[in-house]
């Protein structure tokens, strides 16, 4: 028979005279177990282990840990031998020097399932010798006041496994270390991979680990939702598990029975049961491979059981709590594949840019191949098939996987749940910005609906658009309408829209009504002062993308007339909202706009019914290339509806381009040039030809130390002598007959903008505002043999484009130099004027091959 199941049968009645009653004493005070022994042998009760710890169980001196943990070993004990590990049970729960409960008993129930008892031998031997092999890992280090890691050392080359150390995200947190809560998993892994470089004592100890050449593996809980393994030989690479690709830490007990004692009981069973089924454990071999494959099935199977417990939770129908019988994987549950992270990608990034949606992308602009492909299957396929390995966050019809707006959206969820929790009397105010079509309501509001659901509470909804005020009496009609709402036990949120419009002629006007119900939950109305009660401000802003923008003028005196740094610091939260547009402002380019605006368009085609039978989308490559690819809707999600109601569009057929609406209609909603671009395949090479002009434009007229100069130049010295230019070129021009043009050329500071602004708009000038493939121009036998007089006409078409370019830059500059008219520039153009000189080298560049 095995240890475990000799565990069950009774103690000899002459125990009591044996040199091995000492050692049972000892027995008893490792498990806490009190051992009544009957005084008359014959009458002896047959003892067992689990006896002892109904008995303890009753002690009204047993702590809530003591339960615990001697409640896991009796039902461990009650199991049948293919079940006991799956079932909810504890080894050793330490507490070192560090004041850290480490769970350490990998080799634990192995021993006790596989270690064989004779029929003549002394069972309480075999428990002393189990003992004395585990207790490395515990008591050893505990009665010789060695911390943890010491004991590890000295016991390294006696264990068959290399340690494996187990420990919840909260411990570390209650030791200092920085590790966010229920935010994205990037921001997790980024914080753990800077915790092991740090130089707290834990992670001091995992260093001194790998200098003495040993190594454990060191697994970190973050409650159901997700673990990180790692070697502390290869601290450069973490494995990062989650149980839901839509959870961070907290959700899967939110969304099941709540929280259990005993979760990382049960992670630790289904761990060490799996790591026990492996017959070559024991041996003496060091297969690194073997050993990763092994912890990651051991870590899965622990994910997995923790999960069981959770979802199951106590059962019902017993006066006292009863645990669950997780032994049967009866929960459908499918743990990630681990991804493994190279933590050098983390430090090459700046703080909290790095991503696990990106980390492997390694293209430097415009939308790579990997993200593109990602965004192709969600249009085609949906958001849960294309993004079930990819951390996500849902709150009811939203989704979302950047980073930045997963964490922007769970802060603000955090804040309403906290809310939510507490009885309060006055608003949570939370401020949300977004360029226009972003979604800034629908993100905001999606997210405290399912807050609220989750928390058993209800809604309503108000809405209220500040720019169709026309008097304050109609901002007093509003309070009292959030005011009648709290007496229905319903939350009220509230949407401020445009905010931040004017009122009464001055910007922003309307603020200054809103500090004191902000700040007190009143407003005032006849002199008076009226609760409002609880309820969520939402302040949907109309003139600012960014919070950081809106706040960045918050010092200026007009903004401070307006009240705006009061209204800023009474903001319990704010939110940016990204929408389907690409982002100039984000230093990476920002890589994953395809992906956000495929998630949009799905959403669409899904609420305007084009999708099939099977919930899929049938749709041509490079129409979806144009859709996804364009840098920008003139007005976000609403541009992108209406460019897809105009579509002829029929489910279960392909959508081609055959159903796109013409460019003319296209005019109000995108750029049509770029979308023809991206629809017709020209755009990687068009956007070659650009820079190539840009860069050749800055070369050729512009000199560095003088632009240089020029720029650095204290501000109001240029003013001046920018107006003085101005004075006497007006003279020159109009009193010398032989004046050129050249006095009204661009400077170098023109000149750099309008590199950029020539390039953009090359096909605007040559094309009449259609799409074009810039290589055409290229020397060819057709273009070569063009006539001078018509290559001539397209280089006076480029020298208009840049006149007119040169026009717009300077209509909004208030001290710029005034220009004259085409007609004038085009006639003086003997020598060459800067105008033509540009376009000469426009054309050099379109031609050449």
């Amino acid at each position: 028979m095995t240890v475990k199941e000799a565990l069950k049968t009774t103690i000899p009645p002459a125990i009591t005279a044996n040199e091995n009653w000492k050692w049972l004493n000892g027995l008893q005070e490792t498990l806490g177990s009190p051992i009544e022994v009957a005084t008359d042998a014959s009458k002896s009760p047959p003892f067992s282990i689990t006896t002892s710890l109904n008995s303890e169980l009753s002690e009204k001196n047993a702590t809530a840990d003591d339960e615990v943990l001697l409640a896991g070993l009796q039902r461990a004990l009650n199991s049948s031998k293919t079940a006991i590990l799956e079932k909810v049970i504890t080894g050793l729960c330490l507490q070192d020097a560090y004041m850290n409960n480490y769970v350490t008993d990998n080799e634990l129930l192995q021993l006790l399932e596989r270690k064989k008892v004779q029929a003549n031998d002394d069972l309480l031997e075999a428990l002393k010798d189990i003992v004395s092999d585990i207790k490395v890992l515990a008591r050893l280090a505990k009665a010789a006041d060695k911390p943890l890691f010491g004991a590890l050392r000295e016991k390294y080359t006696d264990l068959k496994f290399p340690p494996v150390i187990i420990v919840d995200a909260e411990d570390l947190r209650k030791e200092g270390v920085q590790l966010s809560y229920h935010l994205s998993w990037s921001k997790t892994v980024e914080e753990f991979k800077q915790f092991l470089s740090g130089d707290s004592l834990f992670a001091e100890d995992l260093k001194g680990f790998k200098q003495d050449n040993k190594y454990l593996h060191l697994i970190v809980r973050f409650g159901c939702d997700g673990v990180i393994h790692c070697k502390t030989n290869k601290c450069n690479e973490l494995s990062l598990y989650y149980a839901n690709s839509k959870f961070v830490e907290g959700d899967y007990v939110q969304q099941n029975s709540g929280k259990m004692n005993g979760e990382a009981t049960a992670f630790t069973a289904g761990l060490v049961h799996k790591l026990a089924e492996d017959k070559d454990m024991e041996s003496e071999d060091k297969d690194m491979e073997a050993e990763d494959k092994k912890m990651k099935a051991a870590i899965s199977s622990g994910m997995k059981a923790a999960c069981r417990l959770v979802r199951k939770g106590f059962e019902h129908g017993n006066s006292r709590f009863q645990y669950p019988d997780i032994s049967k994987d009866d929960v459908h549950l499918q743990i990630s594949k681990p991804l493994t992270i190279d933590t050098a990608k983390i430090s090459d990034a700046e703080t909290g840019r790095w991503s696990i949606l990106t980390m492997d992308d390694t293209s430097t602009s415009g939308p790579s191949k990997m993200m593109l492909d990602l965004a192709k299957r969600i249009v085609k396929s949906g958001t849960d098939k294309s993004l079930e390995q990819k951390p996500t966050a849902q709150f009811g019809d939203l989704v979302t996987v950047d980073r930045e707006e997963m964490e922007n959206f769970r802060g603000i969820a955090n804040l309403v749940q906290e809310y939510m929790r507490t009885t309060n009397t006055k608003p949570l105010s939370i401020g949300v910005f977004g360029s226009p079509g972003s979604g800034k309501s629908f993100g905001v509001g999606q997210v405290i609906k399912e807050v609220a659901t989750r928390q058993g509470k209800e809604i309503e909804k108000l809405e209220f658009n500040l720019s169709q005020f026309l008097e304050y009496s109609d901002l007093l009609a509003a309070f009292q309408s959030i005011r009648d709402q709290t007496f229905t036990q319903k939350v009220p949120v509230v949407m401020f829209d445009e905010f931040d419009c004017s009122f009464g002629g001055k910007a922003l006007g309307w603020l200054q009504y809103f500090l004191a119900p902000m700040q007190d939950g009143k407003f005032l109305e006849r002199g008076q002062l009226r609760p409002l009660g609880s309820a969520i401000f939402i302040f949907v802003g109309g003139t600012s993308p960014t919070f950081a923008e809106f706040q960045a003028t918050a010092r200026k005196p007009a903004a401070v007339a307006a009240k705006k740094p009061d209204f800023v610091s009474r903001l319990r939260g704010s939110v940016d909202i990204w929408g389907p547009n690409k982002l100039s402002s984000r230093d990476d380019g920002d890589k994953t706009y395809p992906v956000r605006r495929a998630i949009i368009l799905r959403s669409l085609l899904k609420r305007n019914k084009y999708l099939d039978q099977k919930d899929e989308f049938k749709v041509a490559n490079n129409v979806l290339n144009a859709l996804l690819c364009v840098s920008g809707f003139h007005h976000g999600t609403r541009s992108l509806e209406a460019i897809i109601n105009m579509c002829r569009i029929t489910p279960g057929q392909e959508f081609t381009a055959a159903g796109l609406p013409s460019d003319d209609r296209l005019i109000p909603y995108v750029d049509p040039i770029e979308f023809g671009e991206w629809l017709k395949d020209w755009r990687d090479r068009n956007e070659k030809k650009r820079k190539g002009i840009e860069r050749a434009i800055q070369n050729q007229f512009t000199d560095p130390i003088e632009f240089r100069d020029w720029r650095d130049r204290n501000e109001e010295e240029k003013n001046k002598e920018e107006r003085k230019d101005i004075e006497q070129a007006i003279q020159n021009q109009y009193t010398d007959p032989h004046a050129n043009s050249r006095s009204w050329e661009p400077n170098w500071e023109e000149t750099m903008l309008l590199s950029k602004a020539v390039a953009e708009n090359i096909s605007n000038f040559l094309d009449n505002g259609k799409a074009s493939d810039l290589t055409k121009w290229q020397q060819t036998s057709e273009t070569a043999t063009l006539e001078a007089a018509e290559t001539e006409k397209k280089i006076k078409k480029i020298a208009e484009g840049v006149y007119d370019q040169l026009k717009t830059i300077r209509s909004g500059r208030r001290t710029a130099e005034m220009i004259m008219p085409w007609w004038f520039i085009e006639q003086r153009n003997t020598p060459r004027n800067r105008y033509f000189e540009i376009a000469d080298v426009v054309w050099s560049i379109l031609t050449q091959a």
